[in-house]
């Protein structure tokens, strides 16, 4: 999973409001061939280098992803960079890859449900926390994370 505010600029370059959510189980994978480093193509060069990260592994929860949505701190007080929206209007773009089901998409040990990711992007509605948003899931019945429940607004 990925928050990305205003996400137009390359990985190198990333704004303050960038907060990146992500398992990061591939580069030190025990069956990673060499370890800490990640090629996505033959005689490709390494993609991971450099990937900043500010939850990973067991931080990665619907609860903490909820919260870094929301602007949630005292949430996240203590866990991974601590980083969260900031209140005010400002364009949202949110990726996830990953695993799911009708009804739900999956973190590493626990689900994130279509309601409460629907009375998060309502939350923020409701406080004006985003301009635009675009949320993109790639899983298996991503579609029901929205049908019928998302309002149409």
């Amino acid at each position: 999973m990925s928050f990305i505010p205003n996400s137009e600029k390359p990985r190198d370059s990333r704004r303050k409001d960038h907060c990146i959510v992500m398992t990061d189980d591939i580069a030190n994978n025990g069956e990673n061939l060499i370890p800490g480093i990640v090629i996505n193509h033959p005689n490709g060069n390494d993609v991971y280098k450099g990937v900043p990260k500010d939850y990973t592994g067991e931080d990665v929860t619907p609860k903490n992803f909820m919260a870094v949505l929301k602007g949630d701190e005292i949430t996240l007080a203590g866990v991974g960079s601590g980083k969260e929206r900031k209140s005010g209007p400002s364009d949202v773009f949110v990726y996830f890859a990953g695993h799911g089901v009708p009804g739900f998409i999956a973190c590493p040990e626990d689900e994130l449900s279509a309601m409460d990711l629907n009375r998060t992007i309502n939350y923020m509605y409701q406080n004006n926390m985003n301009g635009k948003m675009l949320i993109y899931i790639e899983a298996y019945e991503s579609g029901s994370m929205f049908e019928n429940i998302l309002l149409n607004n």
